[in-house]
């Protein structure tokens, strides 16, 4: 019986493969702009919008190792009459300010969990 090493290379490349797409994120960070996966920018913090102008924010979650791993989070805003969250497509949200005021918007997927403080309307 002849053996092979292709067998155990593409067997590590696939578990490598599938631990890193399947990977549960345990740490999250919201970053201003429609960014691409893995790419950092700045927090979205602080973010301060003029009544009726509208963002995108991107969240990035990291695994156990620090590494960028794929996300669906769930975005909430704690005062909904300030902030409306126009579009969610996976790891990014559209965000719209409504009225004048202050709010935080939750950003969560299990266990990884980021608050954006002080988003401010004028």
């Amino acid at each position: 019986m002849r053996t092979s090493g292709w067998l155990p290379l593409s067997v590590g490349f696939v578990v490598l493969l599938f631990t890193t797409a399947c990977a549960k994120p345990v740490s999250m960070v919201v970053y201003r702009g429609d960014l691409p996966f893995g790419r950092e920018g700045r927090l979205a913090d602080g973010l301060v919008l003029v009544q009726g102008q509208s963002t995108i924010l991107t969240a990035l979650a990291k695994d156990v190792y620090g590494k960028p791993t794929y996300s669906n989070p769930k975005w909430t805003v704690t005062a909904a009459d300030v902030i409306g969250l126009t579009s969610s497509n996976g790891s990014k949200v559209g965000v719209s300010g409504l009225r004048r005021g202050m709010t935080d918007i939750i950003v969560q997927d299990g266990a990884a969990r980021y608050v954006v403080r002080g988003v401010r309307v004028r």
